[in-house]
């Protein structure tokens, strides 16, 4: 809170819209506007999509001919679109014992899909502002997982470091890194 004639300023609501509580200060200032950024990584699902498996008794005692067994078919579904893939894995033991937050009941599987789901963005999230920090300070990007490992932006945007300090910080502390 800030006294401005004697009355209270309130700048919360700055704070709250210009960096959410993701605390992600480089995705928020839109330094990359200009660039082709992918909002989203790849997220793809299998799911059975058939979950009957007949067992059927043998046709003669001692005998070699069985049934036929019926087995389940699982079908990928791509949910979201590539920059990074993250792979994990829902358990039986990520099924027993997680209660519905406020409720009694178990979680079903949607619900931890999507907790998984959550995870994954975050993860995202925080690998795109760490790449962020990298073009900025460095001019180089360690894209791993990717066919060019290292992306070099080192003669394209020399001045952008420059640029992106005098919006944000205030102008003793640029004296200070012109001296380094």
């Amino acid at each position: 809170m800030a006294i401005k004639s004697f009355d209270y300023v309130n700048y919360s609501k700055v704070f709250r819209d210009q960096v959410p509580q993701s605390n992600l200060l480089l995705t928020h200032l839109n330094v990359f506007a200009d660039r082709q950024i992918a909002d989203s990584h790849k997220v793809s699902m299998d799911r059975i999509q058939e979950a009957s498996i007949g067992v059927d008794a043998p046709l003669m005692r001692f005998s070699s001919e069985w049934g036929t067994i019926e087995k389940p078919t699982a079908g990928s579904y791509l949910y979201e679109l590539p920059w990074a893939g993250v792979t994990d894995r829902v358990t039986s033991a990520d099924l027993k014992g997680y209660r519905r937050p406020g409720s009694t009941m178990e979680q079903s599987l949607d619900e931890i899909e999507a907790n998984k789901f959550l995870q994954m963005r975050a993860k995202f999230e925080r690998s795109r502002e760490y790449a962020y920090w990298q073009a900025l300070i460095f001019n180089k990007v360690n894209a791993w997982g990717t066919q060019q490992n290292e992306i070099d932006w080192s003669g394209n945007d020399s001045n952008l470091l420059i640029v992106f300090y005098v919006q944000i910080m205030p102008d003793d502390f640029i004296m200070q890194l012109h001296r380094f």
